[in-house]
């Protein structure tokens, strides 16, 4: 490879280089990304429903606390991420918290 093939490679790949250095640090302020709406999740974090209400784990309870007022839709889902129960679904809800449960009965 001749010296003038070589500094043509090498220019090239700063080129690019810069390139790249400007997608990365200069478009993120050109085309900012909103906020989530959502600005906090809490759940329960082990949910033991049976037949049969022992007292222990029975209830699974979620807050979600929304920026903005927002449709919302709260499934609970099982290992293989099939829906169990739907606790809300395309329930309009205002800014602030969200709050939902799942209680077995007896």
């Amino acid at each position: 490879m001749s010296s003038r093939v070589r500094a043509g490679v090498i220019a090239g790949a700063t080129l690019a280089l810069f390139a790249l250095a400007i997608g990365i640090f200069v478009l993120p302020f050109a085309y900012p990304t909103p906020p989530p709406i959502v600005t906090r999740f809490t759940a329960t974090r082990v949910f033991s429903p049976n037949d049969h209400p022992d007292g222990k784990r029975d209830v699974a309870r979620i807050s979600v606390r929304l920026r903005q007022r927002s449709t919302v839709n709260l499934e609970v889902k099982d290992s293989d991420g099939r829906v169990v129960r739907r606790l809300l679904q395309d329930t309009s809800r205002p800014r602030g918290g969200v709050r939902a449960a799942w209680a077995t009965t007896g």
